[in-house]
């Protein structure tokens, strides 16, 4: 974490097909594209504590999810669509 990123745009992450854990934590993401993680079909830890993320559309893409970091994120309400 820790590195200032601001965004993940759609198939940021298209050719890490057996990744399973990705720490994010830290940074100044505020914008995650809906396809940003669709080509992750392994993983399952996803750690975005301490992001101003306001948005998890994204998380339709994340089958194989098991746990999600949200600490400190922007989020006013999640919605049950996954």
């Amino acid at each position: 974490g820790v590195n200032q990123i601001l965004e993940l745009k759609n198939e940021t992450f298209k050719n890490l097909i057996k990744l399973e854990t990705l720490i994010l934590t830290g940074n100044n993401i505020n914008l995650i594209e809906y396809d940003a993680f669709s080509n992750l079909t392994n993983l399952k830890m996803l750690d975005l504590n301490n992001n101003p993320i306001r948005r998890l559309d994204f998380m339709m893409n994340l089958q194989s999810l098991i746990e999600i970091g949200l600490l400190g994120c922007n989020l006013k309400a999640i919605e049950r669509h996954f």
